[in-house]
């Protein structure tokens, strides 16, 4: 859209209340050239609208091959109407009516300097341009008889005066010869108004320069060329439609810059840039140059400022599917103040299943809500700038080529309404009367009789059930909402007097497919009344075959004057057609190859998708034999799968699509064989032996995680080197599975020095009874050691352990060693033994009384030992600290070298401290014993005061006195050091002492 039309439109939006966005849409065409999918509704172009986010669609006007075809080039005026072209003829649409007439038609024109206004630019199309004074300019070519130029190879410039339908010249672009040949100049994209009234425009590459920067003075009705693009670097092949910043105008060029090979046609001319024209100094520099796929290069259309302080565009990159130059593109912010550009969404990124989304050549819309919208190839997009968010919306494209060939138009739609060819009614008085304007988005309705509010009538219907003489007059129809007023074409009414007798007409009120025909019944004395080119108008048969969608009545002539039936809507619905299946491969369709079947992994999954997203989403109701919607399915289990589209006409399903899964083999293992050493003597050799469960299969061999040399076969594989060895085998989907990794060592004799046994005393003198630790101290060596009578012992590194009751006396040597031998050095250090001295000793003491005091224990020999035991303090034994029982009593004695040891036995009895009887009734048992501190007392008779307190084995409370009961008395000490403890329990008086183990 051009700058003045936006301003023009944006102005009149935002003098209205927020509820105006229920008012907005969105209007563009989409051009094909109906070469291919013959059979297809749109083949020759389409004239859409779309609701304020871009849903809903709607077609308002299929083109043709005959009359009208290939739209584009569309602009919204000042008077509210809408231009575009298509081949040779301007159009007019108003959206008030969704109507649409030929303005000019070219053709019928004898104008010599103008041949078609088609766009001639490379890479994008070239928009109309609405003036200030609500006039149009546009491009297009010079007839072949033009006196002032060669071959019709010059532009036209000119204007379209709308209030006059004429056309005039503006300016002439000259062509260039190369070659001999003449050919004509191409404009890029949209023309320019600059604020002094001349006309600014990005002329594209050509065989002789890389693009140019010219003007047209609207004045002096002459062309020039401003500026042409000199340095590649700075652009090269430039767009239009600036958007200004700073008294400088921005837009973008499809190459140049980084990836530039040269100027000859034809090459790579680098990945384009985003350049600055500044008008005063009449110079191009680039401010951004496109270097790479991944954030974007070759831009496909000019920049749209944001309304944020940025600008937008979109170019290709992204997503490369299939392995081919088939980039989905990218959308892209640029800042002008920072120069900073920001790549932001990839279209393959929003759909990646089937790779339907890329990028298109129109340009976005800066809507008044603060998104953008535009086109890809299979229908339009929202991004939602606040939070760099881009939804794919209406689905537009029907196979026929990509939708959106224009930017997309704002409006804000004021009250619509269906002409209607009759606007004098005589009817009879008391019949029924309705006429309907078939309006849907007002939100005020006033009918007016002869100037005069009518509050009864309120809606689209001027409706009566029994029209009566005070109702005739001339009717006047005012409708609101918040977008503007409509007043559709006033109408007379005349009531005649008497009683109408009005038919009722019925029939079947859908027409299948584009050549059906339905019947309507009911007429008795009447003329059928139609859509304008229906064969039913004028009838006055009782029935009709009616072959156009619309609104149907029959209109009776009578004494009275006129009466009328109710109305029959009928509508237009295709037949059914349930479009081809595809299967999906890396996200990208496989366009032109139909699948059936698949077999696949367990737990894969198969996207299917159809071809005619078209009729799925805007004509038909349609769903998968799963009964999910949506134009791709994800399918995981096993079955036959197919599409269903069904309408009022019939229902139609697809060939169906089988999926069956095949099993994962099991991982291989891997063995040794003849042995389980993994240890390779230098000059030896290994075979390692695959199992996969089939002794006719064959697995791929990896070393060191890589493909073995020679990527060897087979289920045996022969190594001569160290390294971890694994076989696998290629599993579903190309899955593979490995088998654990069996490591191979290569070693050879070792030649280390001397192995040096420390301690280095000779001899190594231990006691019989301790166990005596031979360590080399020489880490990083592997070891052997032989005994006091020549046994190896290979279970050991570095160190030896010399029990004397299992090897004895003797000299222990060693030896450095490894699996593929030993060193011939070694070490040796005699180890004897130390005999443990033999002591002597008897107690006296047999039997003690708990009262008696503390006991001298009887000697030991040799003298000059210690005591150790329960009770025991020195040579002392206290019957009382030791408690009742039996307890042994140890004396040790060392010579200096070893230790020996003897022991003998005290009991401790009750004797006259406590009554026999007493002792029979006081029974107190300790369990368990030994235990870890947690133990129980069990007192198996009655007592009335009874505790318990824990004495170590010197004697010494460690523990609190703890009360007991009868029965069972849970103790808890834990943690408790291991030891030997004694328990005192006193039971109503009397002590009893029991022995306490703790391990």
């Amino acid at each position: 859209m051009n700058v003045y039309g936006k301003w023009l439109l944006l102005t009149v939006l935002f003098s209205l209340p927020p509820a105006c966005m229920a008012q907005h849409q969105y209007w563009g065409v989409a051009g094909s050239d109906g070469g291919l999918y013959p059979n297809a509704p749109t083949r020759w172009g389409v004239l859409y609208h779309v609701d304020s986010t871009a849903l809903n669609p709607e077609y308002v006007f299929l083109f043709d091959s005959c009359c009208h075809r290939r739209p584009h080039a569309l602009t919204l005026a000042g008077n509210g109407h809408l231009y575009c072209f298509g081949d040779n003829n301007l159009y007019e649409i108003d959206p008030v009516t969704d109507s649409l007439r030929v303005a000019i038609n070219l053709d019928s024109l004898a104008l010599p300097w103008l041949r078609d206004a088609i766009t001639l630019g490379f890479q994008s199309i070239l928009p109309l341009l609405t003036t200030a004074s609500d006039e149009l300019i546009g491009v297009g070519t010079a007839r072949p008889n033009d006196a002032d130029q060669i071959d019709g190879t010059s532009l036209r410039i000119f204007m379209y005066h709308i209030d006059l339908d004429t056309l005039s010249l503006i300016a002439s672009i000259p062509g260039f010869q190369n070659m001999l040949d003449w050919y004509p100049r191409a404009v890029n994209n949209g023309l320019f108004l600059l604020p002094d009234g001349r006309l600014m425009m990005a002329q594209a590459k050509d065989r002789i320069s890389i693009g140019a920067i010219g003007i047209a003075d609207t004045v002096t009705n002459s062309y020039a060329t401003l500026l042409g693009l000199q340095d590649p670097v700075q652009g090269y092949d430039p767009y239009g439609g600036w958007v200004e910043y700073n008294n400088a105008y921005y837009s973008t060029c499809f190459s140049g810059a980084t990836g530039f090979v040269g100027i000859e046609p034809f090459q790579d001319h680098g990945y384009g840039t985003i350049y600055k024209y500044d008008p005063v100094l009449n110079v191009i520099s680039a401010v951004y140059a496109f270097s790479a796929d991944t954030f974007g290069f070759k831009p496909t259309i000019h920049l749209t400022d944001g309304g944020n302080g940025l600008f937008y565009g979109q170019a290709w990159g992204g997503t490369n599917y299939g392995g081919i130059n088939n980039y989905s593109g990218l959308l892209f912010s640029f800042d002008p103040i920072s120069n900073t550009y920001t790549p932001l969404l990839r279209f393959g990124d929003i759909a990646p299943s089937s790779g339907a989304a890329y990028a298109n050549i129109a340009g976005l819309l800066s809507a008044s809500n603060g998104h953008l919208y535009g086109s890809y190839n299979n229908g339009l997009f929202e991004f939602e700038i606040v939070s760099d968010t881009l939804r794919l919306r209406s689905g537009l494209w029907d196979g026929q080529g990509n939708m959106g060939s224009s930017e997309l138009i704002e409006i804000c739609r004021k009250p619509n309404y269906k002409p209607r060819l009759t606007t004098s009614f005589s009817v009879c008085a008391g019949s029924y009367f309705v006429y309907d304007l078939q309006n849907v988005n007002a939100t005020s309705v006033v009918w007016r009789r002869n100037g005069s509010i009518v509050p009864s009538q309120t809606n689209q219907l001027l409706e009566f059930a029994a029209i009566s003489e005070g109702d005739e007059g001339v009717w006047s129809c005012t409708m609101t909402n918040q977008c503007g007023v409509t007043e559709p074409p006033v109408i007379a009414i005349t009531v005649n007097p008497g009683v109408p007798n009005a038919p009722t007409i019925s029939g079947d009120t859908v027409l299948c497919g584009d050549s059906s025909t339905v019947v309507l019944g009911g007429n008795t004395n009447g003329v059928w009344m139609g859509p304008v080119g229906d064969a039913s108008n004028g009838s006055s048969s009782a029935s009709v075959g009616v072959t156009h969608a619309g609104s149907y009545q029959v209109r009776t002539e009578q004494a009275c004057g006129l009466s009328f039936s109710n109305i029959v809507h009928v509508s237009h619905v295709p037949w059914p057609v349930a479009p081809e299946q595809f299967r999906f491969i890396n996200g990208t369709e496989q366009t032109g190859v139909l699948y059936t079947s698949d077999i696949i992994c367990p737990g894969d999954s198969v996207v299917l998708g159809n071809n005619y997203p078209g009729w799925w989403y805007t004509q038909t109701v349609g769903h998968w034999s799963t009964g999910d919607t949506g134009r791709t399915l994800a399918v995981y289990d096993e079955g036959t799968y197919y599409i269903v589209v069904e309408n009022a006409c019939g229902v139609d399903s697809s060939s169906g699509f089988t999926l069956n899964y095949i099993p994962q083999p099991a991982p291989p293992t891997v063995s040794i064989l003849f042995g389980e050493d993994s240890l390779l003597c230098a000059g030896d050799s290994l075979t390692l032996v695959a199992d996969i469960g089939d002794p006719f299969g064959s697995v791929l061999w990896w070393q060191n995680g890589q493909f073995f040399p020679n990527n060897l076969f087979g289920l045996q594989l022969v190594v001569h080197e160290a390294g971890s060895y694994q076989a696998f085998i290629s599993g579903c989907g190309g899955q593979i599975h490995l088998s654990m990794p069996v490591n191979v060592v290569v070693d050879s004799v070792p030649s280390i020095v001397q192995p040096v046994i420390l301690p280095e005393d000779f001899p190594i003198a231990a006691c019989d009874q301790d166990s005596v630790f031979l360590d080399s101290q020489q880490p990083g060596g592997i070891w052997f050691w032989t005994d006091s009578i020549g046994n190896e012992h290979r279970d050991t590194t570095d160190h030896f352990l010399v029990d004397w009751a299992t090897y004895g006396n003797g000299s222990y040597a060693l030896y450095n060693y490894n699996g593929c031998g030993e060193s011939p050095n070694f070490d040796f250090v005699p180890v004897i033994s130390v005999p443990e001295p033999e002591i002597t000793y008897t107690e006296v003491l047999d039997t003690v009384c708990l009262s008696d005091g503390p006991q001298t224990l009887s000697a030991g020999v040799p003298a000059g030992g210690s005591y150790a035991g329960a009770g025991v303090s020195g040579t002392l034994f206290d019957p009382q600290l030791a408690g009742i029982g039996q307890h042994t009593i140890t004396y040790s004695f060392n010579d200096g070298a070893c230790t020996g040891y003897a022991s003998a036995e005290v009991v401790v009895d009750a004797c006259a401290g406590i009554e026999a009887g007493l002792l029979r009734l006081l029974i107190v048992r300790l369990s368990p014993n030994p235990n870890n501190g947690f133990f129980t007392l069990h007192v198996d008779q009655p007592v009335k005061i009874a505790s318990a307190q824990l004495h170590n084995a010197l004697g010494q409370p460690v523990g609190l006195a703890s009360s007991l009961r009868s029965g069972a008395n849970p103790i808890d000490r834990t943690p408790l050091p291991p030891g030997i403890y004694s328990v005192h329990c006193l039971l109503d008086g009397s002590t009893v002492i029991l022995d306490l183990i703790v391990d």
